[in-house]
């Protein structure tokens, strides 16, 4: 048996101890990995849970976010909301007032009319024209509240057979003082023999609120045409046609809505409620009719009905043009005493601008006292186109007594 020697001996135990530092150093390494590896599953898992957390706060933040926009929209809308109620509200108090001015405008005159009338001694022409100023507050007033029936409850109208000629004749005559004094003519153009079947009280309300219009709107001297006729559907066709400025296509819708401006007040026009118009449209539908306007700026309107079913067939084919008589005195001869009398009330009228109604009156007072029928007959018309608000003829009056 061989003895080992010593240097085999030392060899060995370092070879003994450099695989322990080998196992050591591994085991250490296999320690440092998988404590890495755990830091690493460790950092994943927080890095997830950080994700997810964050993720969620996301989707929060993506809620919130969602709600403030649909709070902001909310209030947008809102604010739009009182934007619009404000300007509502803005526009009912001009309306009211603009309202309020428009009713005292139609029944001024009516009424400075009767009040004037009432401090001069009273005439048949005088009558005439205070009668006059009662139908026109009178038929206002009768507009305003059947504008209101007729938007509270279904009105039917109270059908009859109307001999159209006749009737036509009365209903025109009830405006025809105030186109007289004007020196407007009125033309009926009709089918003889035409009758109708419609609410004679209702439509004798749209003609004279189409008359009235008409009278209204036309130039002094000026003309006005009535034309009733039938088609073969038995149809009746009403048109109303005037001299006045016309209405403008953006406007020819609004005309006839409650309160609606006829013509706007920019464009140096007439004031009016607008409810004789509004009251012609409600009339007319009432009878299953339409009724619109024609017509060019600057050349007139022409007012158009059309009634189904409500004319009766003419006894003849044949039509009828009938001038409408006058109903204002024919001119006063002044002879040269009377053009003296009148001389000094002359000097003091041509001072006085011609919407001085009162002071005219006042200067026309000074004639009080004196017995010449030509010169109490002159007065007299010149205080009817005075009322009338007829200047060409005021002035012709001025001429005629020779100045």
């Amino acid at each position: 048996m061989l003895l080992e020697s010593p240097h085999v001996v030392i060899y060995e135990r370092w070879l003994l101890a450099a695989a322990g530092l080998v196992i050591a150093a591994l085991l250490v390494l296999a320690l440092f990995l998988w404590r890495i590896n755990r830091r690493q599953r460790l950092f994943r898992q927080l890095l997830t849970m950080r994700t997810t957390e964050l993720a969620k706060k996301s989707v929060e933040l993506q809620f919130f976010n969602d709600q403030l926009e649909n709070q902001q929209r909310t209030l947008q809308k809102q604010r739009d909301q009182l934007d619009l109620a404000f300007r509502e509200l803005t526009e009912l108090n001009q309306f009211k007032q603009s309202l309020m001015g428009m009713i005292v405008h139609d029944l001024k005159n009516p009424i400075n009319t009767i009040l004037m009338l009432s401090s001069i001694p009273v005439s048949e022409s005088n009558r005439q024209l205070i009668n006059n100023a009662g139908r026109q507050m009178l038929n206002l007033v009768l507009n305003i509240l059947d504008v209101q029936k007729f938007e509270e409850t279904v009105v039917v109208p109270k059908r009859e057979e109307v001999e159209l000629l006749p009737w036509m004749r009365e209903v025109i005559g009830q405006v025809a003082l105030a186109a007289a004094h004007r020196g407007i003519r009125i033309y009926l153009d009709i089918q003889e023999q035409l009758r109708g079947w419609f609410d004679p009280e209702m439509l004798a309300r749209v003609f004279a609120n189409l008359l009235t219009n008409a009278i209204k709107f036309s130039p002094n001297e000026g003309e006005i045409h009535v034309r009733l006729t039938s088609d073969p559907e038995y149809n009746l066709i009403a048109q109303v046609s005037d001299q006045g400025p016309g209405i403008a296509p953006e406007y020819r819708d609004l005309i006839f809505q409650k309160f609606g401006q006829a013509l706007p007040r920019q464009l140096g026009q007439i004031r009016s409620t607008g409810l004789g118009l509004a009251y012609c449209r409600l009339a007319i539908e009432a009878h299953g009719g339409s009724i619109w306007v024609e017509g060019d700026v600057g050349k007139g309107s022409v007012f158009v009905f059309r009634l189904p079913e409500a004319a009766l067939a003419p006894g003849a084919p044949s039509k009828v043009f009938v001038e409408l008589e006058s109903t204002a005195d024919a001119d006063p001869e002044l002879n040269l005493d009377d053009i003296g009398t009148l001389y000094p009330v002359i000097l003091r009228l041509q001072r006085i601008p011609f919407y001085e109604t009162g002071v005219i009156i006042q200067v026309l007072d000074l004639l009080n006292g004196v017995e010449s029928p030509s010169i109490i007959r002159w007065r007299e018309q010149v205080e009817q186109a005075l009322f009338a608000g007829n200047e060409a003829r005021f002035q012709r009056l001025i001429e005629l007594a020779g100045f």
